[in-house]
């Protein structure tokens, strides 16, 4: 995946991300081709990645946004928990937090204790609104403009070793589009000016161990004590 257009792809899908959420209380990793519409950024990424790719990277900005407000769901708890509340108001927005449905317009019904199954009011509502809001304040929003993006399997997969040129990863990722399964994603070793060559050659996936693991070491006989 081309790593300068990642970077300006990546907040331009935060920023829709967090829209909907705020609309509709909720992120959405299959967001409508209409909406992409709405979004120049968008549009203009997706001409050079390409659909599956721009959904690879929106899975991934979505990921790590829940990640982020799976952390504010646990400071609401404790001001809820620290606050003066009655009993039954405190249920009530623990419940709000428990679904996530802070900037929901659906209806919540309470799930447990004497009230369970009544609709929470709009007033408690408000009030989840506006603890959480308070809650984002004291917390820096998550930024993309350095994220590496992660290669998923849908639409990359690595070769065996084999005879192929040393290239940067980026230069792979270029080279590669569109992506077709009959053509593997390879990655150079031993060629390029700062890896020295070594047995075997060629392209290996990454991780894979080298061909000859080093000898280990004869443990060191202990020294006799001096009388």
């Amino acid at each position: 995946m081309p790593y300068l257009e990642t970077l300006h792809c990546a907040p331009a899908i935060a920023t829709q991300q967090w829209r909907l959420f705020f609309e509709t209380g909720l992120f959405n990793k299959y967001t409508p081709a209409a909406a992409d519409l709405a979004a120049p950024a968008l549009m203009g990424a997706k001409a050079i990645l390409g659909a599956q790719r721009l959904q690879m990277l929106r899975f991934q900005v979505v990921c790590r946004l829940g990640s982020f407000m799976s952390n504010r769901a646990n400071d609401f708890a404790d001001r809820v928990l620290g606050s003066s509340r009655d009993e039954t108001t405190r249920h009530q927005l623990l419940t709000i937090n428990c679904v996530e449905a802070w900037f929901s317009r659906e209806p919540v019904s309470m799930m447990s204790g004497p009230l369970q199954g009544q609709v929470i009011p709009e007033e408690i509502r408000k009030l989840a609104r506006f603890i959480m809001r308070a809650v984002l304040a004291r917390h820096r929003r998550p930024r993309f403009h350095r994220m590496n993006p992660n290669i998923d399997e849908a639409g990359e997969r690595c070769a065996g070793p084999g005879d192929q040129p040393w290239r940067s990863v980026d230069q792979h990722c270029r080279a590669g589009a569109p992506r077709r399964q009959d053509r593997p994603l390879a990655y150079g070793a031993g060629r390029g000016p700062r890896h020295p060559p070594r047995a075997g050659g060629g392209g290996v996936p990454v991780g894979q161990p080298p061909d000859d693991p080093p000898a280990r070491e004869e443990p060191r006989p202990f020294p006799e004590p001096q009388r």
